[in-house]
C-alpha cells in the first residue's frame, strides 16, 4: 500500500500519536523513538506555544501511523519518529520537514532546519540532502527496576512527599527555577505554566514529588509519568 503524508489535527490525533510510540518501543539501551510521556510533557510545555501544531507531519500506510516528524520546543529543530521495520518512510519525512517546518534558532541565531536522528542510515539520508553534521547526544540514563530499591536516607530534617500532599504552585515554580540554574526569586507569570504542565491526561499528582527541606521550601523535584503497556516511567525534569 502507498505511505501517505497528512498534517497533524490536534484535537483528533494527540492519542493516535500516543499510540503509535507505545507501539514503537524497542527495549535496550538505545532510544529508538520517543517515551509516550514525552510526547504529553511537549504538550504541555510553555515552549509548544512557539510551535504550529499542524505543521507536524503524519505518515500513514492504510489506517496505519508509521511514522511523525514534529518539533518539540522550536520549529528550527525536528525529531523522526519511525515505526520499527519503517526506515523506508524516512524520506517521506524529511520532504515534510524541509517543505513545512525549520525556524529561528537562538542557539544559532539564524533560520535554520536541524534534523534529530538517532541511527546512521538515517544520518546518512539526512547528510546526503546536504545537511551539515553536528554530533549531539541527548542526555538520558535509564534504571532497570529488576529488584527493589534500596532504602535511601534523607539529611535531617528534610522530608520526601507528592503534590497530592501539597500541590503549592510557587514552590515548585521556585525549585524549578533554581534547579535549572537560574540566580533570584522566579516571576510570578511562570506560574501559569507550572499549572499548564498539570493538565495532560496521565498527569498524577500522587506521582510528582518533591523534597521538603527544613524551611519547608521544596529543595528538590521529579515528576513522573508511568506508561504501563511498556512498564517505563519517564522522570521529567
Amino acid at each position: 500500500m502507498t505511505i501517505s503524508m497528512r498534517r497533524y489535527h490536534p484535537a483528533s490525533d494527540y492519542q493516535v500519536v500516543a499510540d503509535f510510540l507505545v507501539d514503537c518501543f524497542v527495549p535496550g539501551d538505545r532510544l529508538h523513538a520517543w517515551l509516550q510521556p514525552r510526547w504529553e510533557y511537549m504538550h504541555a510545555h510553555a515552549y509548544i506555544d512557539n510551535v504550529r501544531l499542524d505543521d507536524i507531519g503524519i505518515a500513514e500506510d492504510g489506517d496505519s501511523v508509521v511514522g511523525v516528524v514534529h518539533p518539540e520546543h522550536s520549529p528550527a529543530f525536528v525529531y523522526l519518529q519511525i515505526r520499527p521495520g519503517h526506515s523506508d518512510v524516512a524520506p517521506l519525512l524529511l520532504d515534510w520537514a524541509e517543505e513545512h517546518l525549520g525556524g529561528w534558532s537562538r542557539t544559532f541565531e539564524r533560520d535554520m532546519l536541524g534534523v534529530f536522528v538517532n541511527d546512521e542510515e538515517t544520518a546518512s539520508l539526512v547528510t546526503g540532502r546536504g545537511f551539515a553534521r553536528n554530533e549531539y547526544r541527548e542526555a538520558h540514563a535509564r534504571l532497570s527496576l529488576a529488584s527493589p530499591l534500596p532504602e535511601i536516607p534523607l539529611p535531617d530534617g528534610y522530608r520526601i512527599q507528592s503534590l497530592a500532599e501539597d500541590n503549592d504552585h510557587s514552590e515548585i515554580n521556585r525549585v524549578l527555577w533554581r534547579g535549572f540554574g537560574h540566580e533570584g526569586p522566579p516571576s510570578d507569570a511562570d506560574i501559569r505554566s507550572r499549572v499548564r504542565q498539570q493538565q495532560t491526561p496521565n498527569y498524577s499528582l500522587d506521582l510528582n514529588l518533591v523534597a521538603v527541606a527544613p524551611d519547608e521550601h521544596f529543595a528538590a523535584y521529579a515528576g513522573i509519568w508511568v506508561e504501563p503497556a511498556n512498564r517505563v516511567a519517564y522522570v521529567e525534569p
